[in-house]
């Protein structure tokens, strides 16, 4: 039976993004033949292994050899990015979802990672951690994944049964490594509900309907703007009239107006249950608080919970980001929605009329719920 869950860090509960990390040091705006030299000369070049082994202890001592790869207009750039890479990690909503869930059916939660000493500057910065029972760091071992050493340092050092254990890493050659030790486990491939499927078919207690699917591609973009367009239709006439449908469709839920909104931070989910979308929500975390911008489901899904589910789902979001409430607006003659808002604990703290352009206004009561 499994008992303890051990997680890899980064691109299983952070997103290691090199745009992210890269960007605000190179030249603007960034070019991509840029990027590549300066993810070359760190993360190929043989350099940032050495931080993970604890050979090398910082970051900082990594500038001159990095910077000897590079031509000296990006000098600036290898210098900002490797001091200060770490502030630009970002905790991956569906993974801490799921690490939380895990902790409230009980089971417990370890981190296993190839990382160096500069974890010591960040780990107090991801929310996931809180989740943790124990972590092993690599640098601080001198020993680093797929090694047989550090998953036996992880059993000694907080006495875990391998048997008992469950871990998911994103590289193949780590997760091997685990079970040739007895610890079985499963590769990550950014797929949250195949993951959770295969946690459920290990006998792990997970929710596995329905899953949240990030939008991130052209192709996800475009599914999510058709369904948008065939729900709304379907929903929105009796309440709004056909043509504002039309009108904010284009507006707000054409592929290109999703695209720009994701470009500013909004987070689009699909609600996926037996391999079909049967929804969507999309949000966007403001400083104090969680905008739900919509939450849409097929009319055949309505009334099953789903929306519930997704609201849970919202929930960690906005805990993870420290927000202290979710809002939303909502047509004030939009009646089965605000009951239904209302029995999941939203409460109403405005009304307001919205000027949306085209000879079209917005009529809507304002709701929020307390994380």
């Amino acid at each position: 039976m499994i008992k303890n869950v051990i997680f890899d860090m980064g691109r299983v509960i952070i997103d290691f993004d090199s745009h992210q990390i890269f960007d605000p040091y190179l030249p603007q705006p960034p070019q991509e033949e840029d990027r590549k030299l300066l993810e070359d000369a760190c993360f190929r070049s043989g350099l940032w292994p050495k931080l993970d082994s604890g050979e090398v202890q910082w970051e900082e001592d990594l500038i001159q050899p990095i910077c000897e790869r590079l031509p000296e207009r990006l000098h600036p750039a290898a210098t900002g990015m490797l001091r200060h890479w770490h502030e630009h990690l970002v905790t991956r909503d569906d993974t801490f979802h799921l690490m939380k869930e895990l902790k409230e059916n009980g089971y417990r939660l370890y981190l296993l990672s190839n990382a160096g000493y500069c974890f010591g500057k960040y780990e107090h910065s991801i929310p996931a951690f809180r989740f943790l029972d124990g972590k092993i760091v690599s640098a601080f071992y001198g020993k680093v994944k797929p090694q047989p050493e550090i998953y036996q340092t992880l059993f000694d050092t907080f006495q875990l049964d391998p048997a008992e254990c469950f871990f998911i890493d994103d590289l193949k050659a780590n997760v091997e490594a685990g079970q040739a030790l007895g610890m079985d486990g499963a590769v990550y491939d950014n797929d949250m509900p195949k993951l959770r499927r295969v946690l459920k078919e290990k006998g792990i207690r997970v929710s596995t309907d329905p899953l949240f699917v990030p939008v991130k591609t052209p192709e996800q973009v475009e599914t999510l703007s058709a369904l948008s367009a065939e729900i709304q239709r379907d929903y929105f006439p009796a309440i709004t009239g056909s043509a504002q449908v039309e009108y904010m469709l284009e507006k707000f839920q054409s592929p290109a107006a999703i695209e720009k909104q994701l470009e500013e931070g909004y987070l689009y989910y699909f609600m996926e249950e037996d391999g079909k979308y049967v929804g969507f929500f999309g949000a966007h975390p403001e400083e104090y608080k969680l905008f739900l911008s919509k939450l849409y489901l097929k009319k055949e899904c309505r009334g099953k919970g789903y929306a519930r589910q997704a609201m849970n789902f919202l929930r960690s979001i906005a805990e993870q980001r420290g927000l202290s409430s979710i809002y939303l607006t909502c047509n004030k003659g939009n009646a089965p929605s605000l009951a239904a808002y209302h029995k999941m604990g939203f409460v109403t703290v405005q009304k307001v009329v919205t000027d949306i352009g085209g000879g079209f206004v917005m009529d809507d009561d304002v709701l929020e719920l307390s994380v």
